[in-house]
């Protein structure tokens, strides 16, 4: 099973859920059905291989306005055999997610299957993410995922907890570190034995010139030492940087060998229209499955499915993962995905209403020349948000004025620079908070 998700190694996934009630089914079949179309984000070591990879292989440039926010409204699924899976979301004031909820249609009628809660902490991370399932006319809890960030605001450990016997019982947890450019640099994933933390898989990420990942390493813990499992080398366009290919290798014990590989072809925006996977036959590239998709600015629209027969490309269920960049994702097996959306005015001055003083990671980040810095400020105040070199220099006033309550962007161009890291300074009141960025030409 490991090998066989690891097929899928080069895109994003993660659940997500939602809710009409309108009957029930009995708890097995239930799940009989939704194993049909869910992913279970923490199953496997190669699926979290997969939530890695996810920022770096959807890479995407936003031609939305930035006074638009389009929200998911409802996700139509359609599998193979015709079995149909609705999804329907809600939202906060501040424009997040707060329940996505699933339903099958079976025998013409709409059933309730599961449901996922978002919970954020104060500056709009995800802190914790409940799923329930529909049993018995009732919502029953299932699992939950808790998040938790160090002081650059990177996610550094996400626990899996289910819920049994009345009580949260720990299950899988994934820690990660990053290298001083912001990037990932170890995954390291541990599962629940024995009443501690027991190592399972590492993963280790290794970045080109450019600072693009191109290459990762998965080893498994055999209970004394890291032994090599599997490796990706990942190649993108030399002009857009955009991500094109990615061969899968497998150690056999003494040797690596060939095992999947993924061409793909992207839009002049970087949204990938259609990807083709690979076996490897122990001579030749065998085409496996390939999927197309449609995109609505840099939102996924829809995506289709094909499996290889022998002889033609025919419509069948396989993965689809759906990874907006507003950090929505959901992983379905499935043969065609629909994405319904609703467009919401976003004032930056009322949205995301500040609990406190906060400066967030620049993005893109790295960046060549354009990138945005948001912040948000407590109390009306004086602010100053500057960018200086590696040597302390100040390169650039962005802001020098009073300020009221609220969330803010600004825009930095480093077009006179030369590539770099930099820092970006802010200053309001008595709080005061410094991040770093990369300009990369």
């Amino acid at each position: 099973m490991i090998i066989k998700l690891l097929l899928i190694l080069l895109f994003i996934f993660g659940t997500n859920a939602i809710l009409y009630p309108q009957s029930t089914l009995p708890s097995e079949k239930t799940k009989i059905f939704l194993n049909q179309f869910l992913l279970q984000s923490t199953d496997e070591p190669a699926q979290q291989l997969k939530q890695q990879l996810a920022s770096i292989l959807n890479k995407v440039k936003a031609k939305v306005q930035v006074d638009k926010s389009l929200l998911i409204d409802t996700l139509i699924s359609t599998s193979a055999q015709g079995d149909i899976l609705k999804c329907i979301f809600d939202y906060d004031n501040n424009v997040r997610m707060t329940w996505m909820i699933g339903f099958l249609k079976i025998n013409d009628e709409w059933y309730s299957v599961w449901k996922k809660e978002y919970f954020y902490d104060v500056t709009g991370n995800f802190e914790r993410i409940i799923d329930f399932y529909f049993n018995n006319s009732v919502w029953d809890t299932s699992s939950q995922l808790l998040y938790e960030y160090n002081g650059e605001n990177q996610l550094t450990i996400l626990t899996l907890q289910d819920y049994l016997n009345s009580n949260w019982q720990n299950n899988t947890r994934e820690e990660t570190t990053y290298d001083i450019n912001g990037n990932e640099h170890t995954s390291l994933t541990k599962f629940w034995e024995n009443n501690q933390w027991e190592n399972g898989h590492l993963i280790t990420f290794y970045y080109s010139s450019e600072n693009l990942k191109d290459s990762l390493l998965m080893q498994n813990w055999d209970g004394q030492n890291w032994v090599d499992n599997l490796k990706s080398i990942l190649t993108y366009n030399d002009t857009t940087q955009y991500f094109e290919q990615g061969i899968a290798k497998i150690w056999t014990g003494s040797k690596w060998e060939n095992y999947e590989m993924i061409k793909v072809t992207n839009d002049e925006y970087g949204n990938q229209i259609e990807q083709t996977f690979f076996t490897w036959n122990g001579n030749n590239w065998l085409n496996a499955v390939r999927k197309h998709f449609t995109y609505y600015d840099k939102y996924l629209e829809s995506g289709y499915c094909e499996l290889w027969n022998g002889l033609n490309w025919e419509a069948g269920d396989n993965v689809i993962l759906i990874n907006n960049p507003d950090g929505f994702n959901l992983g379905l097996i499935t043969q065609r995905v629909f994405i319904y959306y609703i467009i919401v005015s976003v004032d930056p001055t009322q949205l995301n209403i500040p609990t406190g003083f906060s400066l967030s990671q620049n993005y893109p980040n790295p960046f060549n020349p354009i990138t945005k810095i948001k912040y948000s400020i407590l109390t009306s105040s004086f602010v100053q948000l500057k960018v200086y070199d590696v040597l302390g220099n100040e390169i650039a006033t962005l802001f020098n004025e009073e300020k009221q309550s609220g969330t803010y962007e600004v825009e930095f161009n480093g077009n006179e620079l030369p590539s770099g890291v930099y820092f970006y300074q802010l200053k309001a009141d008595n709080y005061s908070e410094t991040k770093k960025m990369l300009l990369m030409k």
